[in-house]
């Protein structure tokens, strides 16, 4: 692998940890997960058990203390339906989100607790990769991918 043009030894040695020796593992190397972000679901159609990915607006935020972790949770809405993205151990956000802000983000959905319209909740991302510079874009009119 490490003459594939961009592919140094550092990187080589960091695939071959993954089982990607050869090109054709590459190919056949499939990510964890795929979430399908180009295809957004209302969040009036949301159902429990299933992952979805919606874009919606920030209503409100709240850092919870919990005996164990702190619990960041985001209020998203769209017209009367909310769902609520929560991250464990998500104090670093307190301050990175604020109401009115367009917001993209994806899980699978869990049943909720009554509180909100849609009946569900959605895990946002928290894989600690670049939510300063979404958010960057964010401040010029994008919208933060969560």
């Amino acid at each position: 692998m490490k003459f594939v043009k961009r592919v140094g030894e550092r990187v080589a040695v960091e695939l071959a940890k993954r089982g990607v020796e050869t090109v054709e593992d590459l190919l056949y190397h499939l990510p964890f997960r795929y979430e399908d972000r180009l295809n957004p679901v209302p969040m009036s159609a949301l159902q429990a058990g299933t992952m979805a990915s919606v874009i919606g607006e920030v209503r409100g935020t709240v850092l919870l203390q919990t005996r164990s972790m702190p619990l960041f949770e985001l209020t998203v809405g769209q017209g009367l339906n909310t769902v609520k993205c929560m991250w464990f151990h998500g104090a670093y956000l307190r301050d990175k989100f604020h109401a009115g802000q367009m917001v993209a983000g994806g899980g699978v959905c869990q049943a909720g607790d009554g509180a909100d319209r849609s009946g569900v909740r959605v895990s946002g991302r928290d894989d600690g990769v670049g939510i300063e510079a979404e958010l960057a874009v964010a401040a010029e009119g994008g919208v933060v991918d969560l």
